[in-house]
């Protein structure tokens, strides 16, 4: 069987059991197999960057306790795809970057 840091940090695989991985550093396996499980079926414009960045070089957000969404203080937040808008606030669906942050603190 494959382990985690076996596999490639841009694709998702499965290995003969059937568990997906990612490869990044530091995290306990059943973190890297949840994120695995959310690119799945993403379409990630920025090519899962966040993945690879460190977590002062991912894009500012707050957990403002909504389950689903974080709030964006990025100032880059008028072009990504991830973001609604509602009242005066910016809120990020990415699933990725959510569980990034609410999860793993990042």
């Amino acid at each position: 069987m494959k382990s985690p840091d076996d596999i490639c940090i841009k694709q998702v695989h499965e290995d003969s059991s059937g568990h997906l991985y990612v490869r990044m550093k530091n995290l306990k396996v059943q973190d890297k197999k949840r994120m695995a499980e959310l690119m799945v079926g993403m379409q990630c414009p920025k090519d899962f960057k966040c993945i690879d960045l460190g977590s002062e070089d991912l894009c500012k957000a707050r957990d403002s306790g909504l389950e689903n969404y974080l709030e964006c203080i990025d100032h880059n937040r008028y072009t990504c795809k991830f973001i609604v808008r509602f009242g005066d606030g910016y809120f990020c669906y990415c699933p990725l970057r959510v569980y990034l942050k609410k999860k793993l603190k990042k």
